[in-house]
């Protein structure tokens, strides 16, 4: 997906009335940032092909191996094993291609899995940091399905953010982009374009909209 299309849809949800952030024309992402956003949206989509371009985009504009491979871990949360795993393999026929061609690409560092902690305490603590947001009310489906919160704050913040290799910006960039391609997710894209801009994107990518 062009960084155009992302514009776009950006766009169309500033026109259904949400109070979100669009890209300026004026401003870019980084080289590696915009890989990042092309490699989820991808990835969302499951086109495979457009994926494999993205990917060799992604190390052409110096995103490290394990960084694409944290996005693609990082991904499975949002839309599904399914797409991640079918992402996964193609980053594998990629990196073969990309050897037998005598390219050699970054590894990266290596993530940092959680071994000691409460892992529900810890997630907490990366969703206030996340959203500058303490001590918030239960949504209506941690009510509904108390599991489903448990599960959101010890493997999605506590399990998969506290990871490394990406940082929660990068994360923040691969989830928007993955739940605009989805779309039908305004709530959780809302909520999450909002983070990014507590992470720094609004200060050089985006600027505040407020439609009436």
């Amino acid at each position: 997906m062009k960084l155009k299309t992302i514009r776009l849809i950006i766009t169309l949800f500033i026109a259904a009335n949400l109070s979100v952030f669009a890209q300026t024309e004026s401003e870019e992402l980084s080289p590696e940032e915009y890989s990042i956003a092309r490699i989820s949206a991808a990835t969302a989509k499951g086109d495979l092909e457009t994926l494999e371009d993205a990917l060799h985009e992604g190390l052409d504009n110096g995103l490290s191996i394990n960084k694409i491979k944290e996005e693609l871990v990082h991904l499975y949360a949002y839309c599904g094993f399914p797409r991640s795993l079918m992402a996964i393999n193609t980053l594998t026929e990629v990196l073969e291609d990309r050897k037998d061609r005598g390219i050699k690409d970054e590894t990266g560092e290596k993530p940092t899995d959680l071994k000691n902690g409460d892992k529900y305490e810890i997630g907490k603590e990366v969703l206030a940091e996340l959203s500058g947001v303490e001590n918030r009310p239960k949504a209506a489906y941690a009510k509904t399905v108390p599991i489903i919160e448990v599960f959101l704050k010890e493997h999605l913040f506590a399990d998969i953010f506290k990871r490394g290799v990406l940082s929660f910006k990068e994360r923040e960039i691969a989830t928007v982009a993955a739940l605009l391609t989805m779309g039908d997710l305004a709530p959780m894209a809302k909520g999450h374009m909002n983070i990014s801009m507590r992470l720094g994107v609004s200060q050089s990518h985006y600027s505040l909209c407020n439609p009436d």
